[in-house]
């Protein structure tokens, strides 16, 4: 339930979330743990640097598409802005080269579904956690190898943006994340 909770949490900007830097970013990049600041009142006396951060041991990925046998996620490192000024939430951007991350088969995968939050297994039961990430990044199914194929019409947000904890190179949890 946190997982699917924090798919959510992380798009939201309020005075009650971790706070950002002083230049309105984040307080960490893809692949540092946050640190939040205390936060700095304006003139007027008003919190205007609350905007999300990543729990210790996240990052952001951005997933390009999925290959192999569903286990090779290609994706780019990414990174959160958030201006609270705009009441707009998060909005996250891929920064990097991309990077081949490898997928346990045990992870855990929280997706946006049609109804909001979906836990589902890496790659057991009908419909997958990672079928859902590799039909998203390619809606065309440019990229599905022989064989393979979407078991059902997955909704799709359409940005691909992921909160994801690592053991090396290797996704073990990955939660689909909400941005403007």
């Amino acid at each position: 339930m946190a997982i699917a909770s924090a798919a959510f949490t992380l798009a939201a900007c309020g005075p009650d979330d971790p706070v950002a830097d002083d230049t309105g970013s984040p307080s960490a990049g893809a692949g540092n743990a946050a640190t939040p600041k205390a936060p700095k009142a304006t003139a007027a006396g008003e919190d205007h640097n609350s905007c999300p951060t990543l729990a210790p041991g996240h990052s952001y990925i951005w997933v390009n598409n999925v290959e192999g046998a569903m286990n090779n996620v290609i994706a780019r490192e990414a990174k959160a802005a958030c201006d609270p000024t705009m009441n707009e939430g998060a909005a996250y951007h891929p920064v990097g080269a991309l990077k081949t991350y490898g997928l346990s088969p045990s992870a855990k995968i929280t997706v946006l579904g049609e109804n909001g939050p979906e836990t589902r297994g890496a790659t057991e039961g009908p419909e997958t956690g990672i079928a859902h990430v590799k039909s998203c990044a390619d809606p065309n199914g440019d990229t599905w190898d022989g064989g393979q194929a979407a078991k059902s019409k997955e909704f799709c947000y359409g940005q691909n943006f992921y909160d994801v904890v690592l053991d090396g190179s290797t996704i073990t949890e990955m939660t689909e994340v909400y941005g403007s």
